[in-house]
């Protein structure tokens, strides 16, 4: 008697799964788009704060986070927080088939712009970092503003039609994409080579990475921010993304990094992403509702 084969787990989300998934993505990204800006971010807010809870496993990733991160905080407080998140979450995926008309209008505050300029116009290349906080797509197409270009290297989602989805929402908003890869590493190296300029968002967790203190624990990190700016001799400019009220932003540019060598290349990686890392962590202190928590950060 003949056995039938079902198709395995990678065939069926592959070819059943992900397409179901990117139609629903599509069609929920249309219908928004039809809502003005304000009216689909506070929708978005009010499902991801209902519907977010109810995602299990990142919910209780999210919540443990918290408490490593927040030890010093009440149960109360921290809950507060995830309730936050989830609303912030909802908003920005909301804001998404939005984003092209949230940044071409005064929704986006710019700060620091004067510092962007002037150490573009010296001629040296920039490495622009960020986190996921607020919404961080916003921190790249800033530049496109005032001329400064630059490519930022992402992790493409696992579903294929959602990333050409927002892939294309990231072009039309004047942003070059590389998908962060083996080959991603070689055109970083020609972009920094040439005199371009990257945009790398540094706050998930690198198996690769090496440990570096994140909120008084050793987190891995990936070293790649350093290298590169150690290599090219390259300006390092922290970008930080806040939500001010609803889909209204503010960008600041900050100073960039003095980077420093001793002659321990090592040594001076750690330090710089020691560096990279207390900033990351300030921000997200003073606004922990806008960080993505559910990420699996401390491993």
């Amino acid at each position: 008697m003949r056995v039938r084969r079902f198709p395995n787990k990678a065939w069926r989300e592959h070819w059943l799964w992900h397409p179901l998934q990117g139609a629903v993505v599509w069609a929920v990204f249309r219908l928004i788009a039809l809502l003005p800006v304000d009216r689909a971010s506070a929708l978005g807010g009010r499902l991801g704060r209902r519907l977010g809870p109810l995602v299990r496993t990142p919910n209780r990733r999210a919540r443990h986070n918290l408490a490593l991160a927040f030890p010093d905080r009440s149960e109360a407080d921290r809950e507060a927080i995830l309730g936050d998140m989830w609303e912030h979450l909802g908003r920005v995926v909301a804001e998404y088939p939005h984003l092209e008309r949230i940044r071409d209008t005064r929704r986006v505050e710019i700060v620091g712009a004067e510092r962007l300029v002037d150490i573009y116009q010296k001629g040296k290349p920039i490495i622009f970092f960020g986190a996921h906080v607020g919404h961080w797509e916003l921190g790249p197409v800033v530049g496109a503003r005032f001329g400064v270009q630059s490519t930022a290297i992402y992790r493409p989602p696992n579903n294929r039609f959602v990333d050409r989805m927002t892939r294309r929402i990231r072009e039309r908003c004047g942003l070059r994409l590389l998908a962060r890869g083996t080959e991603s590493t070689r055109v970083a190296l020609a972009e920094l080579g040439r005199g371009g300029n990257l945009a790398i968002l540094v706050d998930q967790r690198r198996a690769y990475g090496i440990p570096v203190p994140f909120f008084g624990r050793e987190a891995m990190t990936g070293p790649i921010l350093a290298q590169l700016a150690l290599r090219f001799d390259c300006y390092a400019m922290p970008v930080r993304v806040e939500r001010l009220d609803g889909p209204t932003y503010r960008v600041t540019c900050h100073p960039p990094l003095r980077i420093e060598r001793t002659g321990d290349r090592q040594a001076d990686v750690l330090a710089v992403m020691t560096r990279v890392n207390a900033i990351v962590e300030s921000w997200i202190r003073e606004r922990p509702e806008q960080w993505l928590w559910p990420h699996r950060r401390w491993g």
